[in-house]
């Protein structure tokens, strides 16, 4: 289990057993401090996940098994760094371009997913398919190389798009697994 979510858990238990303890018999005071804790944590659940929305690719693990694949592009289209903010030029430095890709792996089925990367280092909202980096453990893990091998760069140029519709992989959400963990302890 990773350490820092391990950390928010027990922080979680502490303060609903606080809260329940203090709602329960307690004195007074434990009540406030459960309530204002429990508040407090899930404030910044709900922070953390505007911040993180989901549905894009996460980056590569260091260390982690990658490997390269082919992509057809679907869509590309220019968003803010920021999720809150609409993008108003494609050159400023805040925006980043989204590819809606369909990853085709040799080694699972094929997978859509998002994609964002500050530029189109392979021409792909020209040529309409790309060679990305994907961890083979996480599958939305997902990365644009700056320099993709030259053999699956002529391999992605020759695929059409896919025969079947792809399954969308999204990454798994951190807030249910905190709050579900902070209840056990």
């Amino acid at each position: 289990m990773n350490p820092r979510a391990a950390v928010a858990a027990l922080i979680t238990g502490c303060a609903l057993a606080a809260l329940v303890h203090g709602a329960w018999d307690g004195p007074r005071w434990l009540l406030l401090v459960g309530l204002n804790l429990t508040v407090l944590i899930l404030v910044v659940l709900d922070l953390t996940e505007r911040v993180d929305p989901g549905g894009a690719a996460l980056p590569l693990r260091p260390g982690g098994r990658n490997s390269y694949a082919p992509a057809v592009v679907h869509g590309t289209r220019a968003v803010h760094r920021d999720p809150r903010l609409t993008a108003r030029d494609a050159r400023s430095p805040d925006t980043a371009f989204e590819f809606d890709l369909t990853v085709l792996p040799d080694a699972r089925p094929p997978y859509r997913i998002r994609v964002l990367h500050p530029l189109d280092l392979q021409n792909a909202r020209e040529r309409g398919v790309m060679v990305v980096e994907y961890d083979t453990r996480q599958p939305w893990r997902v990365a644009v190389p700056p320099r993709p091998p030259s053999g699956l760069a002529a391999r992605a140029v020759s695929l059409g798009p896919p025969e079947a519709e792809a399954e969308r992989v999204v990454a798994p959400r951190r807030a249910p697994r905190v709050l579900v963990g902070g209840a056990v302890v």
